[in-house]
């Protein structure tokens, strides 16, 4: 029923052209958006998601092994706060641990979890 409402888009953070929607799902691939584009791409998240619309993703912290990619975007607790301004948060959890990669290499993680809901 739902699937002909579903569309994928795949296309780089950057440079995606999101559509009136009621979801955004960001799963572990928002901070892979390059840094001097981070601003513009949240602001697009912001236009696309329609009034009580949800955003759910994941953002990395600064005590992320990885935050030494320049390529990566990375966030303090008081940034990720800033950006979640004009959405009701439903579920946020910050974590710490050491774990693994899709590929098995150890890593240590600092992930901001997120589902919210635009005002």
């Amino acid at each position: 029923m739902y699937r002909r409402r579903l569309k994928t888009r795949v296309a780089s953070l950057e440079t995606v052209r999101l559509p009136k929607c009621d979801l955004i799902n960001g799963g572990y691939s928002l901070p892979f958006c390059q840094p001097e584009y981070f601003d513009s791409f949240w602001s697009r998240i912001g236009v696309s998601l329609r009034p009580n619309g949800r955003l759910s993703g994941h953002l990395l912290g600064m005590h992320d092994e990885w935050v030494t990619e320049t390529d990566m975007t990375f966030h303090t607790r008081s940034q990720v706060d800033a950006l979640l301004i004009g959405y009701r948060v439903e579920f946020f959890e910050e974590k710490e641990w050491d774990g693994k990669v899709a590929s098995g290499k150890r890593k240590h993680w600092h992930v901001f979890s997120i589902v919210a809901r635009k005002l």
